[in-house]
C-alpha cells in the first residue's frame, strides 16, 4: 500500500468514526413540517434534539424561497433547489401515523439533492418519554445522514481526482458512461401528488325541468335552491412514481339531497300559493365514478386530461299531474385540467364534458314511449392542500340534459324536453401522500 493510499484510507475511517468533529456542527438543516396527526409535535421533538447538532433554518424561511423558486418542497428537484439556494445539507421530514400507544412516527433525512439517506421509525412523541424516544431516533438518523454525507463527499473527490488526471481531450466525461439523469424526463415527482383526498361537503342546487307537448303547451318544473350533502374522492394509486405514471387518476362524487320537497300548484288557479298548493314528497341524488388519465407537467403544477366514468343522475317525485320523476343512467366522457394559482394552496380545477344518456325514467311512459336523452356538464372551482393534509375546494357548475320524445304516451305527447341545473358549494377533507 502506498503512502497515498494509506492517507486516503485512514480520512476515510476518520470521517466515518468521528461525523460530529470539525465541519458537522457547522453544517445547515431544516426541519419540514411532519404529517399526520400529532406530526406537530413530533417534529418539535426533533426540533429540541437536531438543535444542538447542527445549525437549524426555519421552516418559513425554506417555504418562502421555494415560492420564490417557484418549486413544491414536496418533491425531490424542489428540495433540491431550496437546498442549494439556502446551503443545506440535510432535509428532515416525516410522518405519524395511528393512534395511542399503536402510534408510529418516521423520520426521515434528505441530503442536498433530496435523496433520502436515512430512516428511522419509532413510537409516538405524546408525553415527555415520547418526546425523548422520537428526539433519540432523530439524533441517530443524524448519525446515519452524517456518515452518508461524508462518504458522498469522498466519492466526490475521488471522481474530481480521476478528472485532474484524465487524458487530455476526454474532458468531464471521462470514466462516466451513464446516461441522461432521467429525471429530467419525467414529469412529476415522488410527492408531488397525493394518493387520496376525501371531501365533504354541501351543495346548494336548483333545478329548471321544461317539456314542450304536441299541442303547443308546455309542463314545467322549478326548484329554488336546495341543500345537497357531497363526498368527493380523488385518487392518484401510482402517485409515488417517478414518471408519467402517477397521472392515472380516479374520481368518485356522491350527492344527496337533504329536506327536499315540491308543491303543485292546481291548473289554473286564483291563487297559488301555501294555501292553495299541495306538498309531493321528492327526492333527489347523483353519482359518477370516473378513471382517466391526468398528465402531470413542472412537478404536477399543471395537468391535464381526459376522464370517462359512469353515472346516475334521479330526480324522483311522487305521482303528480306536471312532471313524473326522471332519472338518467349515463356514460360521461370529458376534459379536465388543473393550474397552480398559489401552489398547492390553490389550484384552479376546470372540467368539461358530453353525456351519453340511456334512459330518462318515467319521462319516457308519460311523453313518449321512443324517448331519447344527451346531456353536458361545465364546472370551475378551486382546491387547495393546507399544512397537515387539510384541503378544501369551492366549485360551481351546471348540467343539462335535452330530451326528444316519440312513439305512444300515457300522459300526453310530447316533442321536446329540458333538464337543467346549476350548483356551487363548497368542502372540507384531508390529502393522504
Amino acid at each position: 500500500m502506498t503512502f497515498r493510499s494509506s492517507l486516503i484510507l485512514l480520512s476515510l475511517v476518520l470521517s466515518v468514526l468521528l461525523p460530529t468533529m470539525g465541519s458537522a456542527q457547522d453544517r445547515q438543516g431544516v426541519v419540514l413540517d411532519f404529517s399526520g396527526r400529532g406530526g406537530s409535535s413530533a417534529r418539535n421533538a426533533v426540533v429540541r434534539a437536531l438543535r444542538g447538532e447542527i445549525e437549524l433554518v426555519s421552516r418559513n424561511r425554506a417555504r418562502d424561497t421555494a415560492s420564490d423558486l417557484g418549486v413544491n418542497l414536496d418533491s425531490r428537484r424542489g428540495i433540491a433547489a431550496v437546498a442549494g439556494e439556502l446551503g443545506l445539507s440535510y432535509v428532515v421530514r416525516g410522518s405519524v401515523s395511528g393512534r395511542g400507544r399503536q402510534a408510529r412516527t418516521e423520520i426521515r433525512i434528505l441530503n442536498s439533492e433530496g435523496e433520502e439517506i436515512a430512516f428511522k421509525e419509532t413510537g409516538s412523541a405524546r408525553g415527555r418519554a415520547g418526546r425523548l424516544r422520537v428526539g433519540a431516533a432523530s439524533l441517530e438518523a443524524l448519525e446515519e445522514a452524517r456518515i452518508a454525507v461524508v462518504r458522498q463527499e469522498e466519492e466526490d473527490a475521488r471522481i474530481a481526482a480521476l478528472d485532474e488526471e484524465a487524458p487530455p481531450g476526454m474532458g468531464d466525461d471521462y470514466g462516466d458512461d451513464e446516461d441522461e439523469d432521467e429525471d429530467d424526463a419525467t414529469p412529476s415527482e415522488p410527492g408531488a401528488l397525493p394518493v387520496a383526498i376525501g371531501i365533504i361537503g354541501v351543495n346548494g342546487r336548483n333545478r329548471n325541468a321544461r317539456v314542450e307537448l304536441g299541442s303547443g303547451a308546455n309542463r314545467t318544473y322549478n326548484a329554488k335552491m336546495f341543500m345537497e350533502l357531497t363526498l368527493h374522492g380523488e385518487f392518484h394509486p401510482l402517485a409515488r412514481k417517478n414518471n408519467a405514471a402517477s397521472g392515472l387518476y380516479l374520481q368518485v362524487d356522491l350527492n344527496f339531497a337533504l329536506g327536499l320537497a315540491s308543491r303543485e300548484c292546481p291548473e289554473a288557479p286564483m291563487v297559488c300559493d301555501a294555501t292553495t298548493t299541495r306538498e309531493i314528497p321528492t327526492n333527489a341524488y347523483r353519482m359518477m365514478f370516473q378513471v382517466g388519465y391526468l398528465l402531470p407537467i413542472q412537478n404536477a403544477a399543471y395537468r391535464v386530461g381526459v376522464l370517462l366514468g359512469f353515472g346516475y343522475d334521479a330526480f324522483v317525485i311522487e305521482a303528480n299531474s306536471t312532471l313524473p320523476s326522471a332519472t338518467y343512467p349515463q356514460v360521461r366522457a370529458g376534459l379536465a385540467g388543473a393550474f397552480n394559482l398559489a401552489g398547492r394552496i390553490a389550484q384552479l380545477r376546470i372540467d368539461v364534458a358530453y353525456r351519453a344518456v340511456f334512459g330518462v325514467g318515467l319521462l319516457a311512459d308519460s311523453f313518449g314511449i321512443d324517448a331519447t336523452a344527451r346531456g353536458f356538464d361545465f364546472s370551475a372551482g378551486v382546491q387547495g392542500i393546507m399544512d397537515m393534509g387539510l384541503t378544501y375546494n369551492i366549485h360551481v357548475g351546471l348540467t343539462q340534459y335535452s330530451h326528444a320524445y316519440s312513439g305512444a304516451a300515457i300522459d300526453t305527447e310530447a316533442l321536446s324536453g329540458r333538464d337543467r341545473h346549476i350548483f356551487v358549494g363548497a368542502g372540507l377533507g384531508y390529502a393522504f401522500y
